[in-house]
C-alpha cells in the first residue's frame, strides 16, 4: 500500500500523528511504523534510550533522518528535548498531536479549481463553432500597412554613412544663411533706448570715473 504524502502543516499530519499512521511530506517531516531506522542527528544519550527501548517502540517520527519522536507499545509517547535547525522545530512543533484524538482535528478544505470569470457582454459572442471554416471567407484587412514595393531599377537603399552626409550637408547650408533681420515691434519712444541688458551699467563694467 502506497504510502499517503500530506502537506506538513496539514490537519491530515496531525490526524496521522494521532492515529500512529505512516505518512510522507513534501518537505523532511515523516513518520513509520516500528523502530527508528537511523540514528540523525540524535545525541548519544537519546540514543541510548532507544536502545532500551528495543523491540517496544512501534511508531517513529523524523525530521529528515533524525527521530524526534517515538512511542512505545504501551502508548507512550517520547519527545527527546532537543533543539536542532528551524525547520525541525517547527516539526517538532507538531508532535502535540501524539497526545491527541484525531477527531479533535478538522478535516482540511479540499481546494476549488480557479475558474476565470466570462469576458463582458461575451454571452452574445458567436460560438467557434458558428464561425466560418474557412478563414479566407472573412474579409481581412491586414494589421499593419505593407511597405511600399521599389519598382524594378530603383537605386538601392543608400548606407548609413551616405545618409549622414546628406544630413550634414543639410546642416551646413542653414548654418550658412545669415539670420533674418530684427524688428522693433515697440513704440518710437523707445526705439533708440539701448538694450539694458547687456548695457555696461546692467553687466557691471562701468567705469565709475
Amino acid at each position: 500500500m502506497a504510502i499517503p504524502r500530506f502537506a506538513t502543516h496539514s490537519w491530515a499530519v496531525r490526524r496521522a500523528l494521532a492515529n500512529r499512521e505512516s505518512f510522507r511530506t513534501y518537505g523532511a517531516f515523516r513518520a513509520a511504523l516500528g523502530e527508528p531506522a537511523s540514528r540523525g542527528r540524535l545525541p548519544a544519550e537519546w540514543w541510548d534510550v532507544i536502545r532500551d527501548h528495543r523491540g517496544r517502540i512501534r511508531y517513529t517520527v523524523y525530521s529528515y533522518v533524525t527521530p524526534i519522536a517515538w512511542v512505545l507499545d504501551d502508548d507512550t509517547v517520547v519527545v527527546p528535548q532537543v533543539r536542532y535547525s528551524i525547520t525541525t522545530s517547527g516539526h517538532q512543533g507538531l508532535l502535540y498531536a501524539l497526545n491527541a484524538e484525531a477527531d479533535s482535528f478538522p478535516l482540511d478544505m479540499p481546494r476549488r479549481a480557479w475558474a476565470p470569470m466570462r469576458a463582458p457582454e461575451s454571452w452574445g459572442w458567436p460560438l467557434a463553432t458558428e464561425c466560418p471554416a474557412d478563414p479566407t471567407a472573412l474579409p481581412q484587412e491586414p494589421m499593419f500597412p505593407a511597405a511600399p514595393m521599389r519598382a524594378h531599377g530603383d537605386d538601392p537603399v543608400p548606407p548609413a554613412a551616405v545618409v549622414l552626409a546628406r544630413i550634414q550637408a543639410a546642416l551646413e547650408a542653414v548654418a550658412s544663411e545669415p539670420p533674418p533681420s530684427l524688428f522693433f515691434d515697440g513704440p518710437d519712444s523707445l526705439l533708440d533706448a539701448p538694450d539694458l541688458a547687456y548695457s555696461a551699467e546692467w553687466c557691471g563694467t562701468a567705469s565709475t570715473g
